[in-house]
């Protein structure tokens, strides 16, 4: 199963609904590929990923 551009643009209880649902569909094992722009050991992998985060987060903080 895979999820593209979901993660990072949703609300945390979206993503809480996406692995809850994965978990119910997926056997033991099965991926979930998740595809986004994501800090890696607390950190951006880009800077246009900051950017775009930030810009998320004016929108709507949650």
């Amino acid at each position: 199963m895979s999820c593209i551009n979901m993660v990072h643009l949703s609300l945390w209880s979206a993503t809480l609904g996406l692995l809850a649902g994965a978990a119910r569909l997926l056997r033991a094992g099965d991926p979930l590929f998740l595809h986004g722009p994501f800090y890696r050991a607390g950190r951006p992998t880009g800077p246009s990923n900051e950017t775009f985060d930030a810009s998320l987060k004016t929108r709507n903080p949650l």
